[in-house]
């Protein structure tokens, strides 16, 4: 089995802010991690992240919040809870590309 791309977005929100999800279905566990999934999550601006969910290899599923690289518990994966959880932390508003889809709807 080959990664598979399981949900990628970005948006420009109205605050010129980037909000920015890729989720990757893996054959294989990212070392550090003990799921099937590589993600990246990040809401920043002007170069500056803000907030971010990843699960680097060798340090497993973590989040930064204003510069301080924190571990983050991760409990259980419909994706959608982690996508939910990461638009909540990023203070996700209103969206200014008009062709972006939720945020949180899972492409198949």
């Amino acid at each position: 089995m080959k990664a598979e791309l399981v949900y990628r977005a970005k948006s420009i929100l109205s605050d010129d802010s980037i909000l920015e999800m890729v989720i990757w279905r893996v054959p294989e566990s990212v070392p550090g991690s003990v799921h099937r999934y590589k993600y990246r999550l990040y809401f920043g601006k002007a170069g500056r992240r803000f907030v971010g969910y990843d699960n680097e290899r060798g340090k497993g599923d973590h989040k930064h919040l204003d510069g301080n690289e924190l571990p983050y518990i991760f409990v259980s994966f419909p994706w959608r809870r982690l996508c939910t959880t990461f638009s909540k932390t990023s203070g996700d508003g209103e969206e200014s590309n008009e062709n972006s889809e939720n945020h949180c709807q899972e492409r198949r």
